[in-house]
């Protein structure tokens, strides 16, 4: 590996464990008394490790923070340092090691009888797990105008943050904001990159990204969207056939 890759990775890292102490935990969920014991034992054990932590996975903090959620909603400039803690580590030295938590996760010894039966915590950190590379690209645009991180934007804004919350099945809900708030370049930037690469990932927005797509087309014009391309949907259903084929005779 290139020195210079090497020590951006490392300089990155550094970063992330320096805020790690004072930022907001990645899981706050009361999973213990919901999952099975073997489940929480699991999730207890990899949420606490260093090489979890130090990856500030972005996927975690909108899904399972409720901590991260009301720091979002109160000052910015505290979520800007943390999306640039996690936005600052080069994403192929997290990619081994989520990857395999996530394998772990499936197995019978672990969450495997959680998340066959649907246990709806233990699915979304099996989630957060999944759409780690898609939150990296969407977590870390920003506005062009102030610079700020569009996802700490818009709970600034009280724009409707469903927009982030798509992959992990969420519908698109609009109801709380002006359209001038939702139609935004952020907006448009975060709908292109589901059309085109979200469903490459076991997540759930092949279920929700058409009716946002019509309510964005409908309401800021057809420029902010796209029909997510049929290999990329292929490619999202071959996927989720291939996890089956592979890992529910583990879970069994």
């Amino acid at each position: 590996m290139p020195t210079k890759l090497l020590v951006s990775i490392a300089c990155g890292l550094l970063f992330a464990l320096v805020h790690a102490q004072s930022g907001p935990p990645l899981i706050d969920l009361d999973y213990q008394q919901v999952v099975s014991p073997t489940c929480a034992q699991f999730i207890n054990s990899f949420s606490q490790s260093e090489e979890f932590q130090s990856c500030r996975p972005i996927s975690f903090y909108v899904s399972t923070s409720m901590q991260f959620t009301r720091m979002a909603e109160t000052n910015v400039s505290d979520i800007d340092e943390i999306l640039s803690a996690s936005c600052s580590i080069e994403e192929v030295s997290c990619q081994e090691p989520l990857q395999s938590i996530r394998k772990q996760m499936i197995s019978k010894q672990s969450c495997g009888s959680d998340l066959a039966t649907g246990n709806t915590v233990a699915d979304k950190i099996f989630q957060a797990l999944a759409n780690h590379h898609l939150y990296q690209r969407i977590g870390c645009l920003k506005e062009l105008d102030s610079g700020e991180y569009c996802l700490a934007n818009i709970y600034q804004t009280r724009a409707s943050s469903s927009l982030y919350r798509l992959p992990f099945g969420e519908e698109f809900n609009a109801s709380n904001s002006s359209n001038t708030q939702i139609c935004s370049l952020c907006s448009k930037k975060v709908m292109d990159i589901y059309s085109r690469f979200g469903a490459q990932w076991l997540n759930k927005l092949t279920f929700t990204y058409e009716a946002a797509r019509e309510w964005f087309s409908n309401n800021c014009g057809e420029s902010y969207t796209r029909i997510m391309s049929a290999e990329t949907s292929s490619a999202s259903t071959a996927f989720r056939w291939l996890w089956l084929i592979t890992f529910l005779p583990v879970i069994w």
